[in-house]
């Protein structure tokens, strides 16, 4: 189990700068998308319209976030997050001039959250796996549990901020607190030495490495149902976010003011969440965690639109504020944590993949479904789908990696080959043969099937364990991959975890110094 309570990793300097400006850049950006959807309701009554600004920041997150996973994985993350971050300044800084004149109308609001949302999505892999990258040796799993918090708190902490620069200094000011924060980014950046990739292998294909890092978790089971639950409480949870505005303004009547009240009220909860977590984590299970904290979000999100009463608002906004990070950051731990180093950035990305994804999609159907019913309905019908979605994303529990998921282990060294190869042949198809008695055949296929697991999801497109029709005891271990060099590849990727599984079935090997035989397609 993994020690979510340490926090050592923040006493090591790089660790501790790329984290703080991990934390920076999400507060920036939400600050700004608040600032963004609060001024939507000056330029468009439309709730269309409102709900639409969540749309231009989650939706490139969708576009782009695989492929900024592999380019995090694969090149200088240095370099990719000060362009990226460069980008989000120059950004800011035009939303900044067109509030200042008074040029800014909602559709060229659109497009430069749009844009902002576009560079945030090539980065945010490359932040989540930098700040794995320059942990402490010994100290990953408290970074995992770091990594898992800082968003989830910067994506509830930054709204509320926006509203308090919004309720006493106006939108402008606002935009200005961004782009002062994009610099300060750009100064922390400048810092860190960058990092020497590992391997001797040349970097994967941009198409090759986000088919890998789809097949990997494909082929892992806690990821995929960490990610359903991710999905279906974002899909309907996003419609308290996107249509707060509308219930500051329309149902309560507050200003700038109130609407920052309510903002900071779900800071408050996300503060508290985010201290208590860790101690959560290592009393009650996490599938517990996740759907006590889901069924009470929604429950929080029905009653809402019913009341008048802004202070029992903010109390109940409180709750649903520490509802989110916990749901999210729990289920963000698992996935994270099962990760192994070579696709960390991919999976990290996909994941952000999945809850921007459904915010985008969630905001789109909200806002139409608020255009056509009541808005308090709309958020009765956004509970129910909620409560609805998680109780059918599955009742196995989640659970947290350990150093042996995540951690590499050198490739053992195996018979020369005579043959001159070059990287990119192939397909190549290994064949492994064992001795298996009638009495241990139950026991081989079960370690052989765990196997196939760990070869598929390290690259392997496909793989079968065969049973000799002449000699019953003689069983052959076949698989394919694409080229020569994806074959070294996964050898490469293999974890801990996997070394255990292989050593387990190379007792069953007919010659466990050397029985592997490969061979490269000619025709």
């Amino acid at each position: 189990m993994i020690n979510t309570s340490a926090i050592g990793p923040l006493r090591h300097p790089p660790f501790r700068i790329v984290w703080s400006a991990a934390l920076l850049v999400q507060l920036a950006i939400w600050m700004q998308n608040s600032g963004a959807a609060w001024m939507m309701t000056e330029l468009s009554s439309s709730k269309l319209m409102v709900s639409l600004v969540q749309t231009a920041m989650a939706l490139p997150c969708f576009l782009l976030g695989l492929p900024s996973g592999v380019l995090a994985d694969l090149f200088d993350k240095k370099r990719l997050l000060f362009i990226t971050q460069l980008g989000s300044l120059s950004v800011c800084v035009l939303l900044l001039i067109f509030a200042f004149l008074d040029y800014l109308s909602a559709w060229p609001l659109l497009i430069l959250t749009f844009a902002l949302g576009s560079f945030n999505a090539l980065s945010m892999a490359a932040w989540l796996s930098s700040t794995i990258q320059l942990a402490p040796t010994g100290q990953l799993s408290a970074a995992f549990a770091l990594n898992s918090i800082s968003p989830n708190v910067g994506r509830v902490i930054g709204p509320a901020l926006a509203g308090l620069c919004i309720a006493f200094f106006g939108v402008t000011t606002l935009f200005a607190s961004v782009s002062i924060s994009f610099l300060l980014v750009l100064l922390l950046i400048s810092s860190l030495k960058p990092v020497k990739r590992e391997g001797f292998l040349p970097p994967e294909r941009l198409w090759t490495g986000m088919m890998n890092g789809l097949r990997y978790i494909r082929h892992t089971q806690q990821q995929r149902m960490a990610l359903r639950y991710v999905f279906m409480f974002d899909l309907s949870g996003c419609a308290l976010w996107a249509l707060l505005p509308l219930i500051a303004k329309n149902q309560l009547n507050l200003d700038a003011n109130g609407y920052g009240l309510l903002l900071g009220s779900l800071g408050i909860g996300a503060i508290i969440s985010a201290t208590q977590l860790p101690n959560l984590l290592n009393r009650v299970s996490i599938r517990k965690l996740v759907v006590s904290s889901s069924v009470i979000y929604a429950g929080v999100m029905m009653c809402i639109p019913f009341i008048q009463n802004t202070l029992v608002v903010c109390c109940m906004l409180v709750v649903a504020g520490a509802c989110w990070v916990g749901v999210n950051t729990s289920a963000g731990t698992v996935i994270q944590s099962t990760a192994a180093a070579w696709v960390r950035a991919r999976v990290a990305s996909i994941q952000l993949l999945v809850i921007m994804g459904a915010m985008a999609l969630g905001a789109i159907i909200w806002g139409l479904v608020g255009d056509h019913i009541a808005l308090n309905y709309t958020f009765v019908v956004a509970g129910l789908c909620l409560i609805s979605g998680v109780s059918v994303s599955g009742k196995q529990p989640l659970k947290m990696g350990s150093e042996a998921d995540f951690s590499s282990v050198k490739a053992p060294e195996f018979q020369p080959i005579l043959l001159e190869i070059g990287m990119d042949e192939g397909p190549v198809a290994v064949e492994i043969d064992y001795l298996v008695s009638p009495s241990g055949k139950q026991e081989f296929l079960k370690i052989a099937h765990n196997v196939g697991t760990i070869r598929r999801r390290n690259g392997a497109l496909k793989w079968r364990v065969y049973r000799d029709l002449s000699q019953p005891d003689h069983y052959a271990e076949r698989f394919i991959v694409r080229s020569w060099s994806e074959y070294l590849r996964q050898r490469e990727r293999a974890t801990q975890a996997d070394k255990l599984d292989a050593l387990k079935l190379k007792q069953y090997q007919f010659n466990p110094q050397g029985d592997t035989q490969r061979f490269v397609a000619v025709l």
